[in-house]
Formats: C-alpha cells, sequence, structure tokens
C-alpha cells in the first residue's frame, strides 16, 4: 500500500542497521539468524550444523564499546536547561522514563546505527507534552525539499505498534500496528493521517490472516488537526559510527 512505502535510503540501510543490531544484541541474535552471518559446512546435516552453532563464540566489542561511549559522555550530568517544563523531566515520555535516560537511548541508537527520532505530542489525558522516541526502523519514509535556499524534510511517516484489548475477550490483547505520516505545515509537522491495521479474526482464511485498514482523523477536542514538532538525526547517507565494529567473527 501506498502510505507503507519506505524510502530508499531507507530499504538500502535496512540490512546494515540489521547487521549492527545483531552486532550489538550478541550471541543470541546472531544465532538466530543461522547461515547469514556463519555458513554451514559442505559435510554437516542440519542437525550438527545448530551443535556447530551452539559451541561458537561470539566476542560482543560492539556492545562494549557502544556501553563504553554512552558511560563516558554520561559520566557527568548533562546541563539541561528546562524552564518551565522542569517538572516533566522525570517523566519525559509518559512510559516513566526520565530525561537524562531517554538521551542515553538516544546516543546509543545514534553510535548502533546513525538515526533516532523524537517526536512532540501533547497528551489531553495528562493535559501536557511528552516525547515518543522512533529508532531507525520505525522512520520508514520521508521527503525532503528545498526551502528558503535550504533542504526541509516536508513529510516523514513513522510506523508504531502496540497491543489493545480484544472485544471478545478481556484478558487477550491483539497487536495493532499504525502508520503515522507527518506533513509540514507553517514550520510545523502536522499529521495529515493515520492509518491502522488490526487484525481482522472474522476475515482470516486458510491461507492468512487478513487485516483491516482505517483512516483515523487526529483530533483535539473540536479542533481536527494537531500540531506536533519532529525532530531526527540526519537521513542516513554512510556508514553508521559503529559500523566497522560490526563484523561478524565467529570462533
Amino acid at each position: 500500500m501506498p502510505f507503507e512505502s519506505t524510502a530508499p535510503q531507507y530499504d538500502a540501510f535496512a540490512p546494515a542497521w540489521q547487521k549492527c543490531r545483531d552486532a550489538y544484541e550478541g550471541q543470541e541474535a546472531i544465532i538466530a539468524r543461522g547461515s547469514e552471518y556463519v555458513a554451514p559446512l559442505d559435510t554437516q546435516t542440519p542437525s550438527e550444523y545448530v551443535a556447530y552453532l551452539r559451541r561458537g563464540l561470539y566476542f560482543n566489542a560492539t556492545a562494549r564499546t557502544v556501553q563504553g561511549m554512552v558511560g563516558a559522555s554520561f559520566r557527568r550530568p548533562p546541563s539541561i536547561e528546562a524552564g518551565a517544563a522542569e517538572d516533566l523531566l522525570a517523566d519525559a515520555t509518559l512510559t516513566d522514563l526520565p530525561f537524562d535516560s531517554l538521551a542515553k537511548q538516544a546516543m546509543r541508537e545514534v553510535l548502533i546505527v546513525g538515526r533516532f527520532g523524537l517526536l512532540c505530542d501533547y497528551s489531553d489525558e495528562e493535559a501536557r507534552p511528552y516525547l515518543s522516541p522512533y529508532v531507525a526502523e520505525n522512520i520508514i519514509n520521508w521527503r525532503v525539499e528545498g526551502i528558503g535556499g535550504r533542504s526541509v524534510v516536508t513529510t516523514v511517516a513513522l510506523a508504531e505498534s502496540g497491543h489493545i484489548s480484544d472485544p471478545s475477550d478481556p484478558y487477550k490483547l491483539t497487536e495493532q500496528h499504525r502508520i503515522r505520516i507527518l506533513s509540514l505545515d507553517e514550520g510545523v509537522f502536522t499529521p495529515c493521517a493515520c492509518m491502522s491495521r488490526r487484525t481482522n479474526r472474522q476475515a482470516a482464511t486458510a491461507s492468512g490472516i487478513s487485516s483491516s485498514m482505517s483512516r483515523i482523523r487526529p483530533s483535539r477536542g473540536s479542533r481536527s488537526i494537531i500540531s506536533h514538532s519532529f525532530a531526527s538525526t540526519p537521513a542516513p547517507s554512510g556508514l553508521m559510527p559503529i559500523a566497522r565494529l560490526c563484523s561478524i567473527w565467529w570462533t
């Protein structure tokens, strides 16, 4: 579907992002991908190959380097000038994540894959703004245009996922996926559409589970548009900072 389209740069860098993440996650992530990183020997049977993988050792220099760099950068508490937002720093994301922990997450992501995004949103229920983090894999599409002699991101598509209660079973959660599309309007990112997909149990067929799509108009009270501020590191254009440490050596 058009709204699920990914940017050419996204498609080009996604395999490298996966490799960097696997290198950071460590041995179990490497084993899970099997022959992508460790080729079987010609004479090995499937069971012998699995045993061969399990006997291997992966030295995780990638994670140690990332953790060391994050720790060194935050050895001293950061200086934050929050002004009137000082009271919001203890829970910057409405998920009990303090702002300094969010800053560490941002640096960790930039070191691993070279990209990270933050959406400043507003909660009607809590009557306050908050930040929503997006990893590189969830910033799936964007459009850059020339405005005033500068290259400006004018449209961005963000993939989101979560769980909602199943109407037929209050103890069961159903996974829901959504794509939030933001468009630049007078200098502020404004949602132009939110496309959601959730499992349609009644429409399930023998060939697989079909999905239903719905278009959601964001609103706040009587207003049909909510203004947002979205910021991310630049679009990928070269090797990630940690990419040179992500060669998979299996011994």
